[in-house]
């Protein structure tokens, strides 16, 4: 895979929220837990997963999302992303992706909320507002839509300062490092090689049509999961220092 630079604002600026996305296996977790160590190294406050979308018990995340869909500032992307998850959800005939719909809605607002108070440099997520997008399509074919259209433009409104990374391998070496893996909590686990790879597959075909969409809002960035970590973390922190 080719080391590129898909796209970069010609304005130069910080980033403020570097957010990882590719299939599962891809490296996510390893390169974001990183590039928090490097940052800190250089005394920088840096915000990851846990400090904003802290642990909490299903009646404080049904008030949380309460707050987020009510949030007049995220009405249209509220609108738009249960839009997509309840088409999605009728042609997968599965709840999973008005599920993923619905804690994006929570996922959106707490990034927000939580770091408007709080004084830091950067926000590391292994797991984005891109990765969201991608779980709302699982069991269907991508398919376009003007709730798609909006829900980029409300993005990049609502979360400015954004760089998506995208990690990629290919299908077979995700199912590698899938049957490989010693943690295995996500539920890609569970289901049988089979349907792991007809998922990855989805998946890959998903992507690859998603960003095709993003391309041309989102400022972005590509790495090999591949290659080495190390090689990952440095150029990551190169282009998010360069801006």
């Amino acid at each position: 895979c080719k080391r590129m630079v898909i796209r970069l604002m010609k304005n130069k600026k910080q980033y403020e929220i570097l957010e990882f996305n590719g299939l599962p296996g891809s490296g996510k977790s390893t390169i974001t837990s990183k590039l928090i160590n490097e940052f800190k190294l250089e005394n920088k406050v840096v915000l990851s997963e846990k400090d904003i979308f802290v642990q909490t018990k299903t009646l404080m995340k049904m008030l949380e999302f309460a707050k987020g869909f009510f949030d007049v500032r995220s009405a249209k992307l509220n609108c738009a992303l249960l839009t997509i998850g309840i088409k999605a959800s009728i042609k997968s005939r599965k709840f999973n992706n008005i599920q993923n719909a619905i804690k994006m809605v929570r996922y959106s607002f707490l990034l927000r909320e939580r770091t408007s108070n709080i004084r830091f440099d950067v926000i590391c997520l292994s797991e984005g507002l891109m990765q969201f997008i991608y779980c709302m399509y699982d069991g269907v074919e991508f398919f376009k839509s003007n709730e798609l259209e909006i829900l980029i433009c409300e993005i990049n409104k609502l979360h400015k300062n954004l760089l998506m990374i995208n990690c990629y391998i290919s299908k077979d070496e995700a199912l590698r490092r899938l049957r490989t893996r010693a943690l295995k909590s996500n539920t890609i686990d569970l289901l049988s090689e089979k349907e792991q790879v007809e998922f990855l597959e989805l998946r890959n075909r998903n992507m690859k049509k998603i960003r095709e969409c993003t391309q041309y809002t989102f400022d972005s960035f590509e790495i090999n999961g591949l290659e080495d970590v190390e090689k990952n973390v440095s150029d990551v922190l190169s282009i998010s220092k360069s801006r």
